[in-house]
């Protein structure tokens, strides 16, 4: 036993320095201030960014709105997840009264524009108490908040290994939940095998994030680095929270998804297509092509979602020549769409 754990804390280790690589600050989980073991966020760290990020909001504006954030208490951990992430994305907004007039006014947890104007911070043994007392192998912040954990595992022994490390997510979201309200994704590793995943994937649905830059020459040679710098360089990760991560609400259930990495190089490539040929060509942004399976459904999504934001409200218009396939792609659109902010509308007919 003493040996597995040298053997893990050797991972966790190269983890560690491989994240501070990109960009990261250690701190000792001591040293997070927080007001108690059951709340998982680095409290003096939120207060301190989320004023740094809206220098003309007031004091007690943004105490208010770090209030909600604290307070997402009711419901299904997926439904509070949710809730958190349309904070995370879209801002908080807050009602307050100034000069006697009632005013809504939006806090913004993370500055996507500006990737330095952001606080990251990684941990590790971060002792969080729920129904239980864990500590999580390494945590994540971004401006105090925990959104990423990555649990590792020893590939040196039969019952150490990526498998193990799935189940010790699964057993965390149920013994210390409240970390999980603010979780964007985890990764899990035994060393040779590097996945991501979100708090409703199954094992299976933990994916290998292949490429670092949409160079898909290496892809069959994909490890714990690659994954790393994959997903958590500080641009690719705001990206990737903004705009690849996204709840689908199904049958009353909802299923949390993050973009997978050929969807996400896919996606940019088709956005700058589209941009360069309303730009300089014929408007003609090319074509996207997919195996069957690969989530082109989804990928249509992130690349709306991207678009809408890009240009001055665009309209999309999806063809088809099937009605089962125009049902199908309806149905994928109508079901995120509190994530694309808009409603769909499906033609009854071609008049």
């Amino acid at each position: 036993m003493a040996d597995i754990k040298f053997l893990e804390e050797g991972l966790e280790n190269v983890f560690l320095k491989e994240i501070q690589g990109l960009g990261y600050r250690y701190i000792p989980p001591q040293e997070i201030v927080r007001s108690n073991y059951k709340m998982p966020i680095a409290e003096e760290v939120l207060k301190d960014s989320v004023v740094h990020i809206n220098p003309s909001v007031s004091l007690d504006v943004i105490e208010r709105a770090i209030y909600q954030i604290q307070h997402i208490d009711a419901g299904l951990l997926e439904s509070r997840n949710e809730r958190f992430f349309n904070y995370l994305q879209n801002g908080v907004e807050v009602s307050h009264y100034e000069e006697g007039k009632q005013k809504t006014t939006r806090v913004h947890l993370v500055d996507y524009e500006h990737v330095d104007q952001n606080d990251f911070i990684v941990t590790n043994q971060f002792t969080v108490i729920g129904k239980e007392q864990k500590r999580p192998d390494i945590v994540l912040f971004l401006n105090g908040l925990p959104i990423v954990v990555i649990e590792l595992k020893s590939a040196s022994t039969i019952h150490a290994d990526i498998a193990s490390a799935y189940r010790q997510i699964k057993n965390y979201q149920h013994d210390i939940e409240e970390l999980f309200v603010y979780n964007a994704f985890n990764i899990i590793s035994d060393f040779t095998h590097t996945k991501v995943g979100t708090i409703t994937s199954n094992e299976a649905w933990y994916k290998e994030w292949k490429t670092t830059d949409g160079d898909y020459e290496s892809t069959r040679f994909a490890d714990y680095s690659t994954l790393l710098e994959g997903v958590l360089q500080k641009e690719r990760l705001l990206d990737i929270l903004k705009n690849f991560i996204l709840f689908e609400h199904k049958e009353g259930s909802t299923i949390k998804i993050m973009g997978q990495y050929h969807q996400y190089f896919a996606v940019h490539k088709a956005v700058q297509s589209t941009l360069q040929a309303m730009k300089n060509g014929d408007g003609r942004g090319g074509v996207f092509w997919h195996t069957q399976g690969s989530g082109k459904s989804l990928s249509m999504v992130f690349y709306t979602q991207i678009v809408t934001q890009t240009l001055d409200q665009p309209t999309f218009v999806v063809l088809t020549d099937r009605n089962d396939l125009d049902d199908q792609l309806y149905g994928q659109f109508s079901r995120v769409q509190e994530f694309l902010r808009q409603t769909p509308i499906q033609a009854s007919s071609r008049s």
